[in-house]
């Protein structure tokens, strides 16, 4: 887990770091576990569609609204 509060940067950084796996940067909304409200965030995606979070602990449950961006400098 990287930085709390700082997960566009947190996930921008690890895109690029991981993109010869597959990992593209994402920006949209995600619903965190414990609260009924969705929340501005970033989050990696990988190529089958799954979201990794480097900023918030992977956890199920968690839903993520968003866009992916291909190119890491966004």
């Amino acid at each position: 887990m990287m930085q709390a509060r700082h997960c566009y940067s947190n996930t921008a950084r690890y895109a690029y770091e991981h993109r010869h796996v597959g990992l593209v940067y994402a920006e949209g909304y995600a619903l965190p576990d414990g609260v009924d409200f969705s929340l501005a965030h970033a989050w990696c995606v990988r190529p089958d569609g799954t979201a990794v979070d480097p900023t918030w602990a992977d956890k199920p449950g968690r839903a993520y609204i968003g866009v992916a961006f291909r190119d890491p400098q966004r």
